[in-house]
């Protein structure tokens, strides 16, 4: 069933609250997201040289304070000279929990069942809205703009650029994009090669099955579209925790210095 409002506003209380008990002052800040005050949590370089602002869009349940391993790739942005903010995604209502796979065709289904355009069409707005008062509330520091998401808001945000209905990044970090929908998922490679700016695709086995099943597909669409600054990478192990969210950070890193940052 989608959320209701009030079930998004409470939602967004409840992260607030928690974050002014667990964050000092200085790392925690309100941004104005269409009539929503969004919690984030920000961090500065801990290096002289600036290199630009990092955003992070994490799924809401992972909440601000490096929940599942997030803390690692603050941390490490921080200690390269990036500017961070982790924001959480809006909820959808629909999604399937990020780190679990679709198992069989009974959970499929469910999936889909409540997976509607009034739905998309909601979790688009919000989504923008949020993506916009984060590069707003950053627009004072220097540097590159780069854009870090997982899962089902990595999928939103490639759907957002291809449509324009975002100011683009400087580059984009994609892990284990997916949509619970056959047509948008299968739409999801062309639009990812379709973007004008640099794009880190990042993998694993233990992606949800919807994000496995175009892997491939965002290679090669990437490839005979002719991207530049398209790099694709697996994140090996297991299911993902600090040791695969440090690789996350070791691919990120080797991909921004081919891109000269």
């Amino acid at each position: 069933m989608p959320m209701t409002a009030q079930e998004s506003l409470s939602s967004v209380e409840l992260l607030t609250t928690d974050a002014q008990q667990r964050l000092d002052k200085s790392e925690f800040n309100l941004v104005l997201a269409g009539t929503e005050q969004i919690p984030v949590a920000t961090s500065p370089a801990t290096v002289p040289l600036t290199r630009g602002v990092a955003i992070l869009l994490i799924p809401a349940q992972h909440g601000l304070f490096g929940d599942h391993g997030f803390s690692t790739i603050v941390d490490d942005l921080n200690s390269w000279g990036w500017f961070t903010l982790v924001m959480p995604a809006p909820p959808m209502g629909t999604a399937p929990p990020e780190n679990i796979a679709l198992p069989d065709d009974i959970n499929a289904r469910s999936a889909l069942s409540s997976f509607n355009e009034e739905v998309l069409t909601r979790y688009a707005l919000a989504l923008s809205q949020r993506i916009d008062a984060a590069f707003a509330a950053t627009q004072a520091t220097p540097g590159y703009r780069l854009l870090i998401t997982q899962g089902i808001n990595a999928a939103g945000v490639v759907r957002l650029y291809q449509q324009g209905s975002l100011l683009q990044p400087d580059g984009l970090v994609v892990a284990g994009p997916f949509w619970p929908e056959p047509e948008l998922n299968a739409a999801l490679p062309e639009q990812l090669a379709s973007t004008a700016f640099p794009v880190l695709d990042l993998t694993s086995e233990w992606d949800n099955r919807w994000s496995v099943m175009t892997a491939e597909q965002r290679r090669i669409s990437a490839v005979t579209s002719l991207k530049i600054h398209y790099r694709q990478r697996d994140i090996v192990g297991t299911e993902y925790n600090v040791i695969q969210y440090r690789a996350m950070s070791k691919e990120m890193y080797g991909w921004m210095t081919s891109l000269g940052w």
